[in-house]
């Protein structure tokens, strides 16, 4: 009778260390990536950058692939023009006071 309790008490101690160890090593096993395939379709698109413009030219259409720094359309910046326009004028103005400056007065001034 006492070695039927001690079988039955070894085999309870191996069935608990077993269920220990499993417990063990599935919260230690790597999480595996859930991967679908499938089919996205979208009716809108969302254009940003980093100045305002209207979209002057789109380069792709739907199902082109693209790839990082692809240029997709072409922005038309009509602020960025006029500033542009009004640096060079400044820059031409600039650059007729220092013409003036090196050549001295003239002799109307004088």
């Amino acid at each position: 009778m006492k070695a039927k309790l001690n079988y039955i008490i070894v085999i309870a101690v191996l069935l608990a260390v077993g269920v220990v160890a499993a417990i063990i090593i599935g919260f230690n096993l790597p999480e595996q990536e859930d991967v679908l395939q499938g089919q996205a379709e979208t009716t809108d698109y969302r254009l940003s950058s980093k100045v305002p413009g209207r979209v002057l030219e789109i380069r792709v259409k739907e199902g082109d692939l693209v790839k990082k720094g692809d240029t997709l359309a072409l922005l038309e910046a009509p602020d960025i023009e006029a500033k542009l326009a009004q640096a060079n004028a400044a820059y031409s103005a600039a650059q007729a006071v220092d013409e003036k400056a090196q050549n001295g007065a003239r002799q109307e001034q004088i």
